[in-house]
């Protein structure tokens, strides 16, 4: 199993434009709220898009899902994680969804181009807290911003936090004053902790 990131897409501007881009990136299975890849980066036809085994590497090499959609989405598999009713909780202008083992800046960054009059803010964690961690904004269909700290400092904890929506100190990451970094102590209560 691969590790869940965490990703969240804020979007601003006119809120008809806002609504019709998320209604054309949307999930046909699942409605607004929802985000397919292949809506914003399409497969090519040629991808082989059965079963990896070693056989089917040796035919196709890199022409086969996985390898083109790590190389072209930054993630192996499509956006995932909705509720069966995340038309229904979309609030208009953000939504989130899990990738596998990484965050997707090469969408974002093809989705601002494609609609240069919104403003897009993405933000991922993985769920190894304060790994692979990010926060990216565009604005006129380019980058304006960008914070990729390394993992495990300060600055990739407190995104972390901010993205799973949890308190550093409820799983047990204490900031030493002295070092002003994070140290997890296993002896605080940890409410992610199945119980």
């Amino acid at each position: 199993m691969p590790n869940n990131v965490t990703n969240v897409l804020k979007v601003h501007g006119d809120e008809e434009k806002v609504k019709a881009m998320f209604e054309a990136v949307k999930t046909d299975e699942l409605g607004i709220g929802s985000m397919d890849f292949n809506k914003i980066i399409p497969t090519p036809d040629n991808i082989f898009q059965g079963n990896l085994g070693t056989a089917e590497r040796e035919k196709y090499g890199k022409n086969n899902w996985m390898d083109w959609n790590t190389s072209n989405w930054g993630s192996k598999w499509n956006s995932y994680g909705y509720s069966e009713t995340v038309a229904e909780e979309f609030d208009g202008s953000c939504i989130e969804f899990f990738t596998a083992w990484c965050g997707v800046p090469k969408i974002m960054e093809t989705l601002a181009g494609q609609y240069p009059d919104l403003c897009f803010e993405y933000k991922w964690a993985d769920e190894d807290l304060g790994s692979n961690v990010g926060h990216i904004e565009y604005e006129d269909g380019e980058e304006t911003f960008s914070s990729i700290p390394n993992g495990q400092s300060k600055e990739a904890y407190e995104l972390a936090s901010e993205v799973h929506g949890i308190d550093l100190a409820d799983e047990g990451y204490l900031l030493n004053e002295d070092t002003n970094e994070y140290e997890y102590h296993p002896d605080e209560p940890l409410s992610m902790k199945m119980e």
